[in-house]
């Protein structure tokens, strides 16, 4: 015998025998208690997602906004090495086409005097341009590049005992002294030296001033 189902029939009114009893004729009437298990297929709970599975799913939509500011921070995007090398022969390109070498435009770039020995007066432009880089307020700051300088091995003597001797020199001006590690020790101990030389020289006249 087959029930008859009706939705809209459904009452929470409760049967009277401990059973409840079908056939053709009566409407069924669940119990207000067993009604979920009654109608598996007219109710069923909505299937929850985790974030675990929708993550997988779509890694970009879910869960962004628990992230951990070390997670956001490990997102942001690294330089790209060809497109930084790409930018690099732009600009070699440029220097280039305009005859200069890299020593000519560092040096046209930050030079304070001119030839005559006179103040450079740079455009505005040009003068900002230095200005946030010697500040150190771009991402390289001019102690990184120094230091690249420093540690790179193409700046050591090319020839054996040419200038092997002069690094942290105090004889020859630092000027004249061409590898760059050679001129930037010897640069470091002739400021440290001069500096000395000056105390020494201010202690020394204090001392020997008559007193008052």
């Amino acid at each position: 015998m087959q029930a008859r189902f009706r939705v809209d029939s459904l009452t929470a009114t409760p049967c009277s025998s401990t059973a409840c009893r079908f056939n053709a004729s009566t409407p069924f009437t669940p119990h207000p208690d067993a009604h979920t298990d009654v109608l598996p297929s007219i109710a069923k709970a909505p299937r929850k997602r985790s974030f675990g599975t929708a993550n997988k799913e779509n890694p970009t939509s879910y869960g962004r906004e628990f992230d951990s500011p070390s997670e956001k921070k490990r997102r942001v995007r690294n330089p790209n090495p060809k497109a930084d090398e790409q930018r690099w022969a732009n600009v070699a390109e440029s220097l280039k086409a305009n005859g200069w070498t890299l020593g000519e435009f560092l040096y046209f770039t930050f030079r304070v005097k001119d030839k005559n020995n006179m103040k450079c007066n740079h455009s505005i432009s040009h003068a900002t341009f230095v200005c946030h880089f010697l500040q150190g307020s771009q991402t390289y700051t001019p102690a990184m590049i120094l230091a690249a300088w420093y540690e790179d091995p193409t700046g050591h003597d090319s020839v054996a005992g040419d200038q092997g001797d002069l690094m942290f020199s105090t004889s020859m001006p630092y000027k004249q002294i061409k590898p760059v590690r050679a001129a930037l020790s010897s640069f470091a101990v002739q400021l440290v030296h001069a500096k000395l030389l000056k105390e020494v020289k201010d202690a020394s006249t204090s001392v020997l001033s008559p007193a008052c």
